[in-house]
């Protein structure tokens, strides 16, 4: 659905999209204004809630937008890298301070298979630890995706977790508090009291990094309601 607020003598068309949720998050992303809103809200509250909103505001999501990865850098764990392109013909990335380094002929397949290889790996060996100390029964099998609407997802049934591939470019301990989340989902398959009473108990720092990645993690700013 799609929206059109007249602030002034400007129109903004708004992308908005309803979910299970709690507050409204409107974000500039793609060229576009999005808005993440609960289901339960009219499209009169939203307008009224988007028309409230200064001009600056608009105008500050356009303008400090950040993205996570461009042609000439990209964040990884949450480090911004400059992209230096050296076409020597091999399959390597390396990283030197804040530059990334491709060697390939064709750099950009190279280095999605990078941070696929170094989020997996990163995952994995995550997996294996908090599996030590208790944290699950069993050690669960995990799949990347491209997830656009969230972070994780949790098969329970299956033992499987899903996650975003996009999480490469956050900081590890934000990614941290998405596998402890979908941990807990294997014991509570619903976010009920119990669910966050055990999320918090094992992650000291959940709190800080949902909200880091309420604001948009190592990419967009956002404004909430």
């Amino acid at each position: 659905m799609e929206i059109e607020i007249k602030n002034g003598h400007k129109t903004y068309l708004v992308e908005v999209r309803q979910k299970k949720m709690k507050s409204m998050t409107l974000r500039y992303r793609e060229g576009k204004y999005r808005l993440s809103a609960p289901m339960q809200l009219s499209v009169s509250d939203i307008q009224t809630w988007l028309k409230s909103l200064d001009e600056t505001v608009w105008q500050r999501l356009k303008r400090n937008v950040k993205v996570k990865q461009g042609r000439d850098f990209v964040y990884i764990f949450g480090q911004r890298y400059d992209i230096c392109h050296r076409p020597l013909g091999i399959k390597k990335v390396s990283l030197k301070k804040e530059q990334l380094y491709i060697y390939a002929t064709l750099p950009e397949q190279c280095l999605e298979d990078y941070l696929r290889e170094t989020l997996t790996s990163y995952i994995f060996e995550r997996l294996q630890y908090f599996y030590r100390q208790g944290y699950c029964q069993i050690l669960p099998e995990f799949k990347l995706a491209k997830l656009k609407s969230c972070y994780g997802e949790c098969f329970y049934k299956k033992k499987l977790l899903k996650f975003s591939s996009f999480l490469i470019h956050e900081p590890q301990q934000v990614i941290d508090s998405i596998i402890i989340h979908e941990l807990a989902h294997l014991l509570y398959p619903n976010h009920s009291k119990d669910f966050y009473t055990w999320v918090y108990a094992h992650d000291d720092l959940y709190q800080t990094s949902m909200q880091y990645l309420k604001k948009g993690g190592a990419g967009d700013d956002s404004v909430n309601e």
